[in-house]
């Protein structure tokens, strides 16, 4: 009954995000003209931003704009603070008005960028991503924020082009080819990933998530054994990473060593016990042992953090059936059966529906 669950686990290696939108940047700002005044408010405004007072340092600064409407840099700080008050299109506003009083300054394209990445408008952050790095090409942070959005838009050889372009710039750049290693994971390119991924550890030998990455694409190419010693490395270096132990788990369980699976099933739930991930496993290995009253405790915390996750709500379901709690069981299996019927799950509604006919 719980064999085809154990099986979904080394598919969820392959699930790649893209990364996170970058925050958009101030700079410090100084009156160009001696003006009493002028100094006071931005000293209050500079010192309300390291105190975080967004919203008493955005007043400062607007009042210091009606002193100096010409200096591109207060424009870009109320810019920063509109971000961080989550009011993007505010943000945008104040940094295209940057950009006008000075079109030399590579950070405020890119801060434009970001606020327009946040918005959701990936053309226009593509737009202000590739005009700050013609301004300054060596600003890492925009070839990151440039590739993400050409991410967001499914455009992954482009990204792939956007990381390569940062690696020529910065030869020893591990970050780069490490984020190239995942754009062709994602596209289950294993054997380019393979070759990106290993000349980055020959940059960045001590970086642990190459490795994981590495390992990766190992399996990919039908090479666990490889893969668990690419993990092993990694752990080596990251030994309290929870996503490595898992990792190493679902290779281990691909290699037919359950025991040793279940061993780094136990020690990442014991680093982390609040991830679903951990508890996906772990959850298994209770079931599996026949510890069925702990297994519905922790499926309980599962649901918590993923209430629309059929997988758990079967095994919950296994669960309260193991335990003789027929009414129990028969509101969680069915409520997998239905979770896994608006998924088109057809393999998940008949595990469902099979454990149903038991009660």
């Amino acid at each position: 009954m719980l064999a085809r669950l154990g099986a979904r686990i080394v598919i969820g290696l392959m699930v790649l995000g893209a990364p996170a939108i970058a925050t958009v940047m101030a700079e410090p700002v100084q009156a160009a003209v001696p003006n009493p005044e002028l100094d006071r408010l931005l000293e209050a405004a500079s010192e309300a931003v390291k105190q975080r007072r967004w919203t008493e340092a955005l007043g400062l600064y607007q009042q210091a704009q009606l002193l100096d409407g010409r200096e591109a840099r207060i424009a870009s700080a109320i810019g920063y603070l509109y971000a961080e008050l989550g009011d993007f299109r505010q943000a945008a506003l104040s940094l295209e008005r940057a950009i006008a009083l000075d079109g030399q300054n590579a950070a405020f394209p890119f801060s434009l960028a970001t606020a327009y990445a946040n918005l959701g408008d990936y053309a226009a952050a593509e737009r202000y991503y590739e005009q700050s790095l013609r301004l300054d090409s060596k600003r890492s942070e925009a070839y990151r924020g440039l590739a993400t959005v050409q991410q967001r838009q499914g455009q992954l050889a482009a990204a792939i082009n956007t990381y390569r372009r940062w690696q020529q710039v910065e030869p020893n750049n591990w970050q780069a080819l490490n984020e190239i290693g995942k754009l062709y994971l994602q596209q289950r390119q294993f054997s380019e990933a393979l070759q990106v991924l290993q000349a980055a550890t020959r940059i960045a030998p001590r970086e642990a998530d190459l490795y994981s990455n590495l390992a990766i694409a190992q399996l990919g190419l039908k090479n666990p054994r490889a893969a668990l010693t690419s993990l092993q490395s990694s752990l080596s270096l990251n030994p309290r990473n929870p996503n490595i132990l898992l990792k190493a788990g679902d290779i281990y369980l691909v290699l037919g060593d359950r025991e040793a699976a279940n061993r780094n099933y136990r020690r990442a739930f014991e680093l982390n016990r609040n991830s679903a991930k951990t508890l996906d496993r772990y959850t298994q290995i209770l079931l599996d042992q026949g510890d069925a009253t702990l297994a519905t405790v922790y499926l309980r915390d599962a649901l918590r953090l993923e209430p629309r996750n059929p997988d758990f709500h079967l095994r919950l379901g296994l669960a309260y059936l193991a335990r003789g709690l027929k009414s129990e069981a028969k509101a969680s299996l069915s409520q997998a059966q239905l979770l896994y019927q608006q998924k088109g799950d057809r393999e998940g509604q008949q595990q469902a529906s099979t454990a149903l006919k038991q009660l």
